[in-house]
């Protein structure tokens, strides 16, 4: 299992032991940060849907002005975090990368909802997501929550708390996949659900092969320095 966790991670993090949470002796295949980040854009995604499931015109338009400046000071606490601990004005800790990470996944979430919602038969180009401080107050409660929860119980999930990463990355990088192919007007689904289908599948081995591509080709690259570089070889891979 922890070679499965360190592959999968391996091309999109430097995955250094002492960053990274642990369960039963298993490191997550991400640091704390990353498993922050990708969270809060999964939860940022599956709530804005929850929010929004009884609505047939999905709103396909980024947030008011105020909001969107919200989602960009989520970010500046990660931002500060970081900067600070690396330059060594103070310590850190995995805990503060982890919920530093959720907020700028949330904040960042928050702007793909709507592209996402865009793909939808009847979205609304002329309707802005979160159109008032309080629909955006619920929502972001309703992502913070589960992801404080998660923090204060994955000691106690066992094999199940580092999978949890893994499965948000993968659908979050199936997502922006699906986003990506979308942009051809052929592959737009149009509220084909056959089309749905098959475009969602597409965007998933997309997903798989990416990170097999990048873990293959950060492994090329460590075969060329000394094993002492990898930080994950101290614990036999």
């Amino acid at each position: 299992m922890q070679t499965f966790l360190y592959f999968f991670g391996h091309g999109f993090c430097h995955q250094l032991p002492s960053r990274s949470f642990q369960v039963d002796g298993l490191y997550f295949s991400v640091c704390s940060r990353d498993t922050g980040i990708y969270l809060g854009l999964l939860l940022a995604i599956v709530v804005a849907y929850c929010l929004h499931i009884g609505i047939t015109q999905k709103p396909s338009r980024l947030p008011p002005l105020p909001i969107l400046l919200v989602c960009a000071l989520l970010a500046l606490p990660m931002a500060l975090d970081a900067v600070s601990s690396y330059l060594g004005f103070r310590s850190t800790t995995n805990a503060i990368r982890y919920v530093t990470g959720l907020l700028a996944g949330i904040g960042l979430g928050t702007l793909i909802v709507p592209s996402l919602f865009g793909l939808s038969k009847h979205a609304r180009d002329d309707r802005r997501i979160f159109a008032s401080a309080i629909s955006f107050s619920i929502y972001l409660a309703a992502c913070l929550l589960p992801g404080a929860l998660f923090l204060c119980l994955y000691p106690f999930m066992g094999i199940l708390a580092p999978l949890i990463p893994v499965v948000a990355f993968l659908i979050i990088l199936s997502q922006l996949n699906l986003l990506m192919l979308s942009l051809s007007e052929r592959l737009l689904p149009t509220g084909n659900w056959r089309r749905w289908i098959v475009l969602i599948a597409l965007s998933l081995i997309m997903a798989l092969l990416e990170i097999a591509l990048l873990a293959l080709f950060r492994e090329a690259l460590f075969a060329l320095l000394p094993t002492e570089a990898d930080p994950w070889a101290r614990l036999g891979g």
